[in-house]
């Protein structure tokens, strides 16, 4: 837009009075889908449910807005298109608008890089203890993270029916459960009894 002009000023969607030569608007557009039959461009429409994310065809009183006017064929029901809202009813406008009738999404949960690297890092003790688990106890690898987790909590050990205590790796798996956890383990005995 030109220094110094408004948006509200330009008054679309009303007939132009004076000479205000060329310009350039931003727009809101919103992506919805189209809940009717079908709904031609440029029908003004409202939502059709309380998510907003579909809509049908409006009167003026109640309408949000436009479907596409530069569509040139019509938006069947399922189909997504662009609702160009109308000029001046956003609250605010940076690329990213706000609207009093629609929602903000919510954002998506920061990810800990920390922890993704860490994950990633632990590649080599989680297939470690995947094969513990498997050949040693006749356990999976869930299975033994969560007596792990209980040992650690209660200091309780688990009894391994007809199976002999695997005694000699305790350094290993509490290395490799630490290195998972991203814990230290302060009673690093072997967290295993049995019936022999």
């Amino acid at each position: 837009m030109r220094e110094g002009i408004n948006m509200d000023d330009l008054n679309l969607g009303k007939i132009i009075t004076g000479n205000p030569g060329r310009d350039a608007i931003h727009i809101a557009v919103l992506p919805v889908i189209v809940a009717e039959f079908r709904i031609y461009p440029g029908t003004s429409v409202t939502f059709s449910n309380p998510d907003r994310h579909e809509v049908v065809t409006a009167s003026d009183n109640n309408a949000i807005g436009i479907i596409d006017p530069f569509l040139t064929d019509e938006v069947k029901r399922g189909q997504k298109c662009w609702v160009f809202l109308y000029p001046n009813t956003v609250t605010g406008l940076r690329h990213h608008w706000e609207h009093p009738d629609i929602p903000e999404p919510q954002p998506e949960a920061e990810v800990d890089k920390n922890e993704v690297f860490r994950i990633l890092k632990t590649g080599a003790e989680q297939k470690w203890l995947t094969t513990f688990a498997n050949e040693q106890v006749n356990m999976s690898y869930p299975e033994l993270m969560n007596m792990l987790d209980e040992y650690v909590r209660t200091g309780e050990s688990h009894h391994l029916s007809g199976i002999d205590t695997p005694y000699g790796h305790e350094k290993k798996l509490w290395d490799c459960y630490e290195a998972v956890k991203g814990v230290k383990v302060p009673d690093r005995s072997i967290p295993f009894t049995c019936s022999c």
